[in-house]
């Protein structure tokens, strides 16, 4: 699940997050962490996702992302 939307991973990308090996199935990218205050943890490895979506002529395109889970990550002291 995506920690701050809310919103669970789908087909390929559950079974990735679910068979990770983390206790906390608890995930959100890069940028999604930084700007809710916490920072990945120096040397701390992504995992990585697939995205489909719709191209402008309406072919399927295909991306990949880097997630990381909350056990990655340490909130920001401010």
């Amino acid at each position: 699940m995506n920690n701050f939307t809310k919103e669970n991973y789908q087909g390929k990308n559950a079974i990735i997050t679910l068979s990770s090996g983390y206790d906390k199935n608890l995930w959100a990218g890069f940028v999604q962490w930084k700007v809710n205050g916490y920072q990945v943890k120096k040397g701390s490895k992504g995992t990585k996702i697939q995205i489909v979506f719709k191209k402008k002529n309406g072919d399927k395109g295909i991306a990949y992302k880097s997630i990381f889970n909350i056990d990655q990550v340490e909130k920001i002291k401010l």
